[in-house]
């Protein structure tokens, strides 16, 4: 897997010092367009705590207290079942979610997940390509 090239960011406030929260919520892999609006909208009032972290950041020790990680079903250096391989390694006791606004066939994808991460909670969500945090992209032939 390669490194992303941006450094780790909260997407709204975070506490700082010693007695800073564990994050609650990773958003891995997340577009510029999305990475403040996605989490908002799948996770509430705890979308703004999100952190943004690479692929390489999710060691056992940042996973253990955190409750969720979120990517994109593909991303640009990693996919949903290199996610879910990793964080089976790491023991990852949260839950994953994957999402796609053009979502494939979901019983292969989840079969995939289950086959290389038998006791991973997944979740993979269909967005709906309508929504405003997917960015709409033209294409001139």
């Amino acid at each position: 897997m390669g490194k992303h090239s941006k450094s780790p960011r909260a997407i709204g406030s975070a506490q700082t010092g010693p007695s800073k929260r564990p994050d609650a919520i990773l958003a891995v892999g997340l577009p510029d367009g999305q990475t403040e609006s996605l989490p908002s909208l799948l996770f509430g009032a705890l979308g703004p705590t999100a952190v943004v972290a690479n692929f390489a950041d999710l060691t056992r020790d940042r996973l253990w207290s955190t409750m969720a990680v979120l990517s994109p079903l593909v991303a640009m250096d990693f996919d949903a079942v290199d996610m879910a391989r990793h964080l089976a390694s790491e023991e990852f006791q949260g839950r994953y979610y994957a999402f796609s606004s053009n979502l494939p066939d979901s019983s292969i994808i989840r079969k995939e997940i289950e086959t290389v991460a038998p006791d991973l909670s997944f979740e993979l969500i269909n967005l709906n390509p309508s929504l405003s945090v997917v960015p709409k992209v033209a294409f001139n032939a």
